[in-house]
């Protein structure tokens, strides 16, 4: 994708199923370093809406190459991928599942961390016995702003890690984010932002609001 490849593999040992994110540091926003240290900050959090992170570094430490995280594995789909198939979220279901997502950006912001790219594809969602579950993906992994930007461009730099259209990225994008907005800095205010378009994606289908007779 945009910013790297992500494998489901097995715990040698424990036998357990764990997420692999490779990095690929032309695609971020920021240096790998700064990203693996604000990945090492997100695992003091433990928020059960926020995948666990188990480990993070280099697979060649020495000459600090091949950069990756590995996260807990939770079997799911995403936000996108359930709307697309099942429709529209009744008010009732967004209210559950939104509820939980602002918890969870709320405890990372009292960390100092922000998310950079909230959007239903970095949302995990099931459904066991009617009860919705919903973990928040991707925490400081932003694409490059030239690339949120870029209208066209080879497959590597249109996709995100978790495999979605950089275009559907544009959509939650905050306009500081796209640098429409002179010296405005990417804050809080813009995980908000992602967030309400991401409330909106799933009550209509679409980023911009229509009526609706609920």
């Amino acid at each position: 994708g945009g910013f790297g490849v992500t494998f489901l593999c097995k715990k040698k040992l424990t036998g357990s199923d764990v997420a692999v994110k490779a990095l690929q540091a032309d695609g971020l926003e920021r240096d790998v370093t700064s990203v693996l240290q604000e990945a090492s900050t997100l695992d003091q959090l433990a928020h059960p809406a926020i995948i666990r992170l188990r480990h993070c570094g280099y697979a060649d430490p020495h000459g600090r190459t091949r950069p990756f995280i590995e996260m807990d594995y939770f079997e799911s789909t995403t936000l996108e991928e359930y709307v697309r198939q099942h429709g529209m979220l009744s008010v009732g279901n967004v209210l559950a599942l939104f509820k939980t997502v602002a918890e969870a950006l709320h405890a990372a912001h009292g960390k100092g961390i922000l998310h950079r790219d909230v959007k239903p594809a970095n949302l995990l969602v099931r459904r066991p016995e009617g009860r919705w579950e919903v973990r928040v993906i991707d925490f400081g992994l932003a694409l490059k702003q030239s690339l949120l930007g870029s209208g066209t461009g080879s497959s590597s730099s249109n996709r995100s890690m978790t495999g979605a259209d950089v275009a559907g990225t544009r959509h939650y994008a905050a306009p500081e984010q796209m640098g429409e907005l002179s010296g405005a800095r990417v804050g809080t205010w813009s995980d908000v932002y992602g967030w309400a378009k991401s409330c909106c994606f799933a009550l209509f289908q679409n980023t911009e609001p229509t009526y609706l007779d609920y």
